[in-house]
């Protein structure tokens, strides 16, 4: 009851195990976040964690390491929440969502490797660039490009700030400009760990407008919108209180089951939402990685719509035409 209670009012809650405390058994602490920037800290890397301590910490006397028991290491044994408090987590009536993440390679599962797609010209025009082709049927519940998928290039927080601060630098060079553009035109944000891009050929896949997308994430909620008339999800971009964002499942306030296997949710691969013909485009559900409680989800929800009406493209697109126009491509390099 103490921690609902305490979930009502924070933005985040991170739980973590330390056994130096002087007992003859572990502690568990509990750390609640009012803001963003507080998960973000928690959830630092090794590397920038030991910087922060070098600049902070003051030497001793005696030369001895001021902190015995505490680095960088440790931080990111905190970073995930203790096997203990998931099980109890997932004895509730009903069983929370996060504990239904357990993707991993299933032998029984049809999968289809990344060698069995095509880059070319998107089936929806010019104008939206490149897309994923099948060469062969792909039965609905097969897994796709599973092999690959836990390859992703990683952006954290600190990362991003720093491109920003070049970008807007008077001497930012046109390599930042594609590194900003890379990153945003495929990156999706998974927050707080930052911003993370398809090492593969499935950062290709384009959105399926108006709920003709037939890969993602086989949740029943997903699987339940499905019409086998019109071969489309019920889903529009009008309805944004429709979406199931990976974000919500899993980046709840409070959810140890969730936490502990994010990263797997995260390199699952693809899932065949239904049948896919040989020769047939691939599309994902893009809202699946928009945060629908971040304050730019209004904006984030207008730019899908304009570009699934044709009144827009997107970034990727319109920074390879200002390329051409310009008569450069340094990003091609």
């Amino acid at each position: 009851e103490v921690i609902s209670y305490v979930a009502e009012f924070a933005d985040s809650m991170h739980m973590y195990e330390e056994g130096n405390c002087g007992f003859g058994f572990p502690w568990s602490f509990l750390i609640a976040c009012r803001e963003e920037d507080c998960s973000e800290s928690f959830h630092r890397s090794q590397a920038e964690m030991e910087i922060s301590m070098h600049r902070r910490l003051l030497t001793s006397r005696s030369g001895a390491k001021p902190l015995k028991f505490f680095d960088g290491a440790v931080l990111k044994s905190y970073q995930v929440p203790p096997k203990s408090w998931e099980t109890v987590y997932c004895r509730q009536t009903p069983v929370p969502k996060g504990c239904s993440l357990t993707y991993s390679f299933d032998p029984r599962v049809p999968h289809f490797p990344s060698s069995i797609f095509e880059v070319k010209t998107s089936s929806l025009g010019e104008h939206v660039g490149r897309g994923v082709f099948v060469a062969v049927d792909i039965p609905r519940g097969a897994l796709m490009g599973q092999e690959l998928a836990g390859n992703e290039v990683h952006f954290p927080p600190r990362s991003l700030d720093i491109i920003e601060n070049m970008m807007e630098a008077d001497d930012s060079d046109d390599s930042t400009l594609c590194l900003y553009n890379y990153v945003e035109g495929y990156g999706y944000d998974f927050k707080p760990h930052g911003i993370f891009v398809d090492q593969d050929i499935m950062t290709f896949v384009n959105h399926g407008c108006f709920g003709s997308y037939n890969i993602g994430t086989p949740y029943e909620e997903v699987l339940a919108l499905y019409n086998e008339t019109t071969q489309t999800f019920s889903i529009s971009e009008q309805n944004p209180s429709d979406y199931i964002s990976v974000d919500e499942v899993v980046n709840a306030v409070w959810d140890p089951a969730g936490k502990r296997r994010k990263f797997s949710e995260l390199n699952n691969g693809c899932t065949a939402l239904r049948p896919i013909k040989m020769g047939e485009e691939l599309f994902a559900d893009y809202n699946y990685f928009t945060d629908i409680h971040s304050p730019y989800w209004e904006i984030e929800k207008e730019e899908l719509k304009s570009q699934c009406m044709g009144t827009k493209i997107g970034l990727v697109v319109a920074a390879e035409h200002s390329s051409k126009r310009s008569k450069e491509t340094p990003c091609e390099e």
